[in-house]
């Protein structure tokens, strides 16, 4: 299979490529397109905000049927990401940007706070996770629910949660909190 090659992206605008991650089962090679279009009027989308880590290509997904290598980390990130049931669009600056091009960089990235600011959601990858950090993300939850409809005032269930936090909460915060991003 070919190594993928990017289409040259429109710099004369407010423009953006999302990756279109295809539906799939956990471990299954990592299908995906790429798209061109407008920020202002694109899709739907999350951007995706992590630390590179490595800029080793450690991994590979399929882009448009080509070869695409990605650091470990990305790769991580996109198969928790991915759905079994439909595809997802999301801008992830180390694929949607030709890395290798000077001047598209330049162009994206005096653009991200646009980015970042038109995207659905912004999703926050912070690692795999582990026993610890699971229990910690998973005991939030209830408290998150609470907290919508508390109108927005976290202090007192945040302080609730810290007294009542279960067994490995405490390890769990402390391995989330030392992670870099």
């Amino acid at each position: 299979m070919a190594v993928y090659k990017y289409r040259p992206l429109v710099l004369d605008g407010p423009s953006i490529r999302l990756l279109e991650l295809l539906e799939g089962n956990f471990g299954d090679d990592i299908q995906c397109k790429l798209i061109d279009g407008s920020i202002e009027e694109s899709i739907p989308y999350n951007a995706l905000s992590y630390t590179w880590g490595s800029t080793e290509k450690a991994a590979t997904i399929t882009v448009d049927g080509s070869i695409m290598g990605v650091t470990l980390n990305v790769y991580e990130a996109l198969q928790e990401m991915r759905s079994k049931h439909k595809s997802r669009h999301l801008w992830i600056d180390a694929i949607c940007i030709n890395q290798h091009n000077l001047q598209e960089r330049g162009h994206q990235v005096q653009q991200m706070s646009l980015i970042y600011q038109k995207a659905e959601r912004v999703v926050i990858w912070l690692g795999q996770g582990t026993k610890e950090t699971d229990l910690v993300m998973d005991s939030m939850q209830p408290l998150h629910n609470i907290f919508v409809k508390k109108d927005g005032d976290w202090r007192q269930l945040a302080w609730f949660w810290i007294k009542a936090c279960p067994a490995g909460c405490y390890e769990g915060m402390r391995l989330i909190l030392s992670r870099p991003w």
